[in-house]
């Protein structure tokens, strides 16, 4: 049997069933819920001879993967191709009737899901938890408790000649709440090792690149998923909202719209400028040292008279005349310098994607 399914995470969604010219199609409406009973029996029913046909979109993912794992073949599409295919055809919005006359008139489009597809869709997911543990739980339970551990020591012990950092981390490794926080960091991150020995384009694209280690490349590979997902690096860069509108300016939320892009790839990228703003002898960070240069330059034609003031913790360069924050420029130096990494690694990924194939 063939299926096209409009998979949505939390809204229902709707399918079709055809086999071949012989039966008429059925429609299956699949209750809303990420995995939902009636996806749930969906999965159940699909065997090694049933096909599944699905939009390349990242909602889908978890379900295709669950799919392929029942020895199914699962086919997908890139949104983008999908999205002529409709205007060309003059097809309306239901999405699965759309996939079905796609699969019968141009099943070409269609790309098999695939043994390292499975391990990028789980590798998103385990960098994404890591991410969390990190930042949502860990971090903010050290920065809270570390005061109020510092403060109750001093009330409670003589200090003198202790060690009170020293102290601290000994506090911290009694303490289960934050242990165990670390015990999941750590898990999370040897199932990232471990997917990323499985998937060939971080050895060629990503690990000869100082700066990004295994953990910022598992996020960027993880959230792209795949290279063929986007027609230009211009899609890849809006994916990741660090592209400019048409007037030159950048984009910013704006109340009462709904702010599109993959934030987990943004922080990705912006995780790996921070790497190169700590290693300004690498190629990326002589690239951001250079358009921080840049920057001032545009400002401050004569640097001679530049000089840098203070208030409170921030610095400012200043001649007298112009004033602009040191963040300011690193801010604006850096998205720059993101922009430029997500280039190459659209024009490299798509190199290897094409030596693959030969």
């Amino acid at each position: 049997m063939n299926y096209a399914v409009d998979y949505a995470q939390k809204q229902k969604s709707i399918g079709i069933v055809w086999n071949g010219d012989r039966k008429p199609e059925i429609l299956i409406t699949l209750a809303g819920g990420e995995f939902s009973k009636d996806k749930l029996d969906l999965l159940e029913k699909l065997g090694p001879d049933d096909k599944l046909f699905l939009e390349f979109a990242g909602g889908s993912d978890k379900f295709a993967r669950a799919a392929s794992r029942k020895d199914s073949q699962v086919l997908r599409v890139p949104t983008f191709v999908f999205k002529n295919f409709r205007q060309e055809n003059k097809l309306g919005n239901e999405i699965h009737l759309a996939l079905m006359k796609m699969a019968k008139k141009s099943p070409e489009s269609f790309y098999p899901m695939q043994k390292v597809d499975e391990d990028i869709t789980h590798l998103r997911f385990l960098s994404r938890a890591y991410w969390i543990i990190q930042k949502r739980i860990r971090i903010p339970t050290q920065l809270r408790l570390s005061g109020v551990y510092r403060d109750l020591f001093l009330l409670e012990n003589d200090i003198e000649g202790v060690d009170l950092e020293s102290r601290l981390k000994e506090e911290f490794a009694d303490l289960p709440l934050f242990q165990a926080a670390l015990n999941e960091e750590k898990r999370f991150e040897e199932g990232i090792k471990d997917c990323l020995k499985q998937i060939p384009v971080y050895k060629e694209v990503f690990v000869p690149i100082k700066g990004c280690g295994h953990l910022i490349a598992g996020r960027i590979i993880g959230e792209i998923v795949d290279i063929k997902r986007f027609p230009s690096k211009h899609h890849l860069k809006s994916y990741a909202r660090l592209h400019h509108n048409l007037d030159g300016t950048v984009p910013r939320r704006e109340k009462g719209k709904v702010s599109s892009g993959n934030d987990y790839l943004r922080d990705g990228v912006y995780q790996f400028c921070d790497q190169t703003n700590r290693r300004p002898d690498s190629f990326w960070g002589q690239k951001l040292l250079k358009r921080k240069q840049y920057e001032l330059d545009k400002i401050f034609p004569d640097m001679s008279k530049v000089t840098v003031k203070t208030k409170g913790v921030q610095k400012f360069y200043s001649d007298g005349v112009n004033e602009i924050a040191f963040g300011h420029i690193h801010n604006k130096a850096k998205r720059y310098v993101g922009q430029k990494f997500l280039e190459c690694i659209y024009s490299r990924w798509n190199e290897f994607e094409r030596l693959q194939e030969l």
